[in-house]
């Protein structure tokens, strides 16, 4: 269900195996946790950012106990909910999460893939969105010098959480506002998830949330948006990100 885009029913049946599981095994087991964790991914998918804040709080506790603090077992729950963080902008709460998930790496010395690189761009992302410029510069530079271990077939995209996508942008337009809408005074946000390839351009696109009548306006926009080329160890690499398009009726549109 979750890999269909089916959140709400992907959901329901993340709960109900929570609850089978906390009966069966308990609520202080690495498959409750796990189970926790994913459910907080759904709510984060439904950009349900505060409970899916709520799921990693519980999950991250179960996991340092079981797996220990400093374990590579903790950085999936660590880092998404420090992705969480930056989805609400929320950057001073992400950051240390953040560094301590690059520390855990280091100890590790397995900054040698795309997860790694990943990473450190989207800790080089909150950085700058806490004006600690230089910081981000190096880690930004790290992350973008790490020779990747994947083969060509192998690489996914990179994902850059909440508006790091903004940071990389070239090209930008603002949606046209729809007739119908404008005359309904319709207004709100649209969050838009982006699949960018490795020129640039914006090759997927789909709406998350926010009013039908102006999901195509903003889908029509993100397609023409256009990005920096992000290059990893000398190869390019496809990034996801998400773009927000905020309509407001009572203000002018181009």
């Amino acid at each position: 269900m979750y890999k269909k885009g089916k959140y709400d029913e992907a959901l329901a049946l993340a709960k109900q195996t929570l609850e089978i599981v906390g009966k069966i095994e308990g609520e202080n087991s690495l498959s409750y946790a796990s189970t926790l964790t994913n459910i907080a991914a759904i709510y984060g998918k439904k950009s349900k950012y505060d409970d899916a804040i709520t799921f990693h709080q519980r999950a991250l506790p179960l996991y340092e106990k079981l797996m220990g603090t400093d374990s590579l077992n903790i950085l999936r729950p660590l880092s998404e909910l420090a992705v969480s963080y930056v989805a609400k902008s929320d950057y001073d709460k992400a950051a240390p999460l953040y560094q301590r998930a690059v520390a855990i790496k280091e100890q590790a010395s397995s900054f040698n893939n795309l997860l790694g690189s990943e990473l450190l761009l989207q800790y080089s992302c909150v950085l700058r969105k806490n004006k600690k410029q230089a910081e981000a510069d190096s880690m930004e530079t790290r992350a973008l010098s790490i020779t990747l271990k994947e083969s060509a077939d192998q690489l996914s995209a990179i994902y850059l959480p909440g508006d790091c996508l903004n940071l990389k942008k070239v090209k930008l337009p603002f949606p046209r506002y729809p007739n119908a809408a404008k005359a309904a005074r319709l207004s709100g946000a649209v969050e838009v998830e982006l699949l960018v390839d490795e020129t640039g351009q914006v090759i997927s696109a789909r709406a998350l949330n926010g009013h039908s009548q102006l999901q195509g306006a903003s889908l029509e926009a993100a397609y023409k948006a256009k990005f920096e080329p992000l290059v990893v160890g000398g190869r390019p690499v496809k990034v996801r990100g998400n773009l927000k398009y905020t309509f407001k009726a009572d203000v002018p549109y181009p």
